[in-house]
C-alpha cells in the first residue's frame, strides 16, 4: 500500500465516522484517493479543518499516514501556530525533555509562548513515522 492509499483509505474511514456530514466532509469523501493526490490545493487544510473543526488535531494524529500527508503541505494553516513542548512531544512521538533539548539546541523555533508547529511537522515528515 502506498503512502497516498494509506491517507486516502483514512480520510474515507474518518469521514465515514464523522457524526454530522457537512457539506465538505461529503465533497472529501466523493473521492478521497484524488484528493490525497496531492493535484487539489488546499486540500490539506479542507481536511483538518473539517475532521477537527474548532480545534486542533490531537498530537498523535500527526502520525498517522493522513496525518503525514497532511503535514507534508507547506500551505497548511496550523504550521504558523504556537504549541506547548508537551504537545510538539506528542507530534514527534517522544519524550518532552527531548523537545527541551532541541529548543535549548535552538533546532527547533522555541520561545516563552511555545513551539511553532512548522519546524515540528517538517522534522516528523523527515522521520516519515506512519
Amino acid at each position: 500500500m502506498t503512502k497516498q492509499t494509506a491517507a486516502a483509505e483514512q480520510l474515507a474511514n474518518e469521514l465515514a465516522a464523522l457524526p454530522h456530514q457537512t457539506s465538505a466532509a461529503k465533497t472529501l469523501a466523493r473521492d478521497p484517493e484524488r484528493i490525497t493526490s496531492g493535484k487539489i490545493g488546499g486540500a490539506a487544510n479542507a481536511i483538518v479543518g473539517v475532521l477537527f473543526p474548532g480545534r486542533t488535531a490531537p498530537p498523535e494524529w500527526w502520525r498517522t499516514p493522513l496525518g503525514l500527508w497532511c503535514a507534508s503541505d507547506p500551505t497548511l494553516g496550523v504550521r504558523s501556530l504556537r504549541i506547548k513542548q508537551v504537545t510538539a512531544a506528542g507530534i514527534l512521538g517522544i519524550a518532552p525533555g527531548s523537545v527541551a533539548v532541541m529548543c535549548h539546541r535552538e533546532t527547533l523555533d522555541c520561545t516563552s509562548d511555545g513551539v511553532l508547529m512548522g519546524p515540528v511537522l517538517d522534522r516528523l515528515v523527515e522521520r516519515g513515522v506512519a
